[in-house]
């Protein structure tokens, strides 16, 4: 067998740092990014089929209809809310009441009066109320809770007023001023 001279086995050394150094930047450099150029490409592949989807609907008028009918729906379920005569409003007192646990010692409606000019182009007629409500203290800040939640901008609390009352003041008494709007 013939011995390798030493211009030989530097070139082979040479050879193999080659080899070894493009198998770690194929390993560690080129892969890695290959994979995240692909990952890429996927996601504008998905972004431009999103894109596309919203083209087609809005061209086919289904966006705009679909929205359309998400804002009957959601009016019909704001005008379950809306008073539309005195009667209402007593009756939403009455059962929010009922529903927090308090019981209401008087309620004394005033006259309804129309307010100058409409609002979002409705007649509004504001009812001004007295409420004397008796309770403990959560079930009168529930029924206050009540009032700011499930009739935001219908009914406003002008004035409130809260004493104990019984044995260890644990029942709470409340007079109330609220006015509530009338669509």
């Amino acid at each position: 067998m013939k011995k390798l001279s030493i211009e030989q086995k530097k070139n082979i050394y040479i050879a193999a740092a080659a080899v070894s150094f493009f198998l770690l930047f194929w390993i560690f450099i080129y892969a890695p990014e290959l994979r995240r150029l692909n990952a890429l490409e996927a996601e504008l592949r998905a972004a431009d089929s999103g894109i596309q989807e919203i083209t087609d609907m809005a061209a086919g008028r289904e966006l705009t209809q679909a929205a359309r009918d998400f804002n009957q729906e959601l009016n019909r379920e704001r005008a379950k809310f809306i008073f539309k005569e005195e009667e209402d409003v007593i009756n939403s007192l009455s059962a929010l009441a009922k529903d927090a646990k308090i019981s209401i010692t008087n309620m004394d409606p005033s006259q309804a009066r129309m307010l100058q000019g409409k609002v979002g182009g409705y007649d509004v007629r504001e009812l001004p109320v007295r409420l004397d409500i008796s309770g403990d203290f959560a079930s009168i800040g529930g029924f206050l809770e009540g009032l700011r939640n499930k009739y935001p901008g219908l009914v406003r609390i002008n004035q409130i007023a809260i004493k104990g009352r019984g044995p260890g003041q644990t029942e709470l008494g409340a007079v109330l001023q609220v006015t509530a709007y009338i669509i």
